[in-house]
């Protein structure tokens, strides 16, 4: 009785919430397959256009909500989904045990004082027993009833019966609380990754200064505040964590840093247009052979296997604030878990960002072959554990993508993409803001309120007689 009465006095709660998912379900549908669609489109012209229209619809995915509660204030009524209403089942109807009610008087016809003869009326009537008779009298704390059928029996003392829970109340209840477990254990599972990747980086050790100073070089030629730069043995992968702090974890295996690529190739200015342009090696100007040969030298004994296209990936990775990005759209995927379309959105977002910084690595002077071959040794000599797959930037963060993105980098005919131009970016921004309201059209509306059981006229009058025949009894 007590879940039942639970059960009861939440139904609106439980109703409300199935109502949100079934319309946050529609909605997000609608704007993942669109969202996925135009980012196919758009993927000739390069993969930093593809990743903006995957961001940008991940954000209309998120301000949908708040664009359907906008649009219901204004009193704008779209085409909301509405379910069936929660409602209580019908009471049985009792009647007290008591004499029959009196008839109204009316006026006293003639022969009033005739009494006919014959046999006495029979007033053995079950109802019409003495309340002073042991079989009337109720048990102490109980109200003599009787259901339709003439059954007497007695009622609960404390107030009218409960009322029944419908079954829609308990689908409602249990679908709201498989939504709740379920997106509380996958965010919970994302908080726990971030956690042990905090870990990781507190029992880090800092790299040596040559390659801090490389790192700081690179990091002022792609606009970016240096990062710090730590080893640890507890990762299998290079990856970048942290979106507040960013820091570049390098795995400790016992090698030499900064293997390839001697002499680091630094833009002097920014490409036109989103599109790679003219490079020069402008790193070690001014600094004659010494610095060459301080270049060449750098990271002798530091003990990680990795090279300067490692660092030019994930600082290009920092540029693009793909972490954070990668945290939003874990967080909406696991709140949203039931949208499978939403889940593909996400990963085909990260996928497109490791394009783009395969492309800044190109553009930074990288040899493709070397790069593509470095990227396939990363992925054979290391394996992405789920901390890192959860909560890190790696630069191979889908082994399954390996083949294509080596494709990809050793495609010399086609434009490198590492920008969106303001126009397109502009173009992008207001095709997702419209999108954003009509997806909140079609979820706009008032909250439906649970029905509450009306009354029965004819009902209530039958009943009137036998609680008047219950207070004349009680006065009497």
């Amino acid at each position: 009785m007590i879940l039942s009465d639970l059960l009861a006095s939440y139904a609106p709660f439980f109703q409300a919430s199935a109502t949100v998912a079934v319309n946050l379900l529609v909605q997000s549908a609608v704007l993942a397959a669109a969202g996925i669609v135009a980012a196919r489109c758009f993927r000739r012209r390069g993969a930093a256009v593809e990743s903006t229209v995957l961001r940008a619809t991940l954000v209309a995915v998120l301000l949908v909500p708040l664009a359907s509660w906008a649009l219901a204030a204004a009193g704008v009524n779209g085409l909301r989904v509405s379910l069936p209403q929660t409602t209580a089942a019908a009471r049985p109807i009792v009647k007290t045990i008591g004499p029959d009610p009196l008839p109204a008087p009316r006026e006293r016809a003639p022969f009033a004082d005739f009494e006919p003869t014959g046999p006495a009326l029979d007033n053995s009537d079950e109802r019409q027993i003495a309340p002073t008779s042991p079989l009337a009298r109720p048990p102490i704390g109980t109200t003599p009833t009787m259901t339709d059928a003439g059954v007497a029996r007695p009622a609960q003392a404390g107030g009218p019966p409960r009322e029944a829970t419908s079954a829609i109340t308990i689908v409602y209840a249990v679908s709201a609380a498989v939504w709740f477990v379920v997106a509380g254990l996958m965010l919970a599972r994302l908080a726990v990754a971030h956690l042990l990747m905090s870990l990781t980086r507190r029992r880090a050790r800092p790299a040596d200064a040559a390659t801090l100073e490389t790192c700081r070089g690179l990091a002022t030629a792609l606009g970016v505040k240096p990062p710090a730069v730590l080893l640890t043995s507890r990762l299998p992968s290079p990856c970048l964590v942290g979106w507040w702090r960013p820091a570049i974890l390098l795995p400790d295996v016992g090698s030499n840093l900064l293997a390839s690529r001697p002499t680091p190739r630094v833009p002097r200015r920014k490409p036109p247009g989103g599109v790679a342009g003219a490079y020069e090696e402008e790193g070690n100007r001014g600094r004659g052979e010494e610095g060459n040969a301080a270049t060449a030298a750098v990271g002798t004994g530091v003990g990680s296997v990795v090279s300067v296209d490692v660092l030019v990936h994930e600082l290009a990775h920092l540029a693009r604030h793909d972490a954070l990005w990668n945290l939003i759209g874990r967080v909406a995927a696991s709140a949203l878990w039931f949208q499978p379309l939403l889940t593909l959105l996400v990963r085909r977002g990260e996928q497109v960002a490791d394009d783009v910084c395969d492309d800044y690595v190109v553009a930074h002077g990288a040899d493709r072959a070397d790069y593509a071959a470095e990227l396939v040794e990363v992925a054979g000599r290391f394996q992405a554990d789920w901390p890192l797959a959860t909560a890190g930037v790696g630069i191979v963060t889908f082994r399954s993508s390996l083949g294509r993105r080596v494709q990809r980098i050793l495609d010399t005919s086609r434009a490198l993409s590492t920008r969106t131009s303001r126009a397109t970016l502009s173009a992008i921004v207001l095709a997702g803001a419209m999108g954003t309201c009509l997806s909140g059209w079609l979820g706009a509306g008032a909250n439906p309120v649970a029905a509450e059981p009306q009354a029965d006229p004819a009902k209530d009058a039958a009943a009137t007689p036998n609680a008047a025949s219950s207070t004349a009894t009680a006065a009497h």
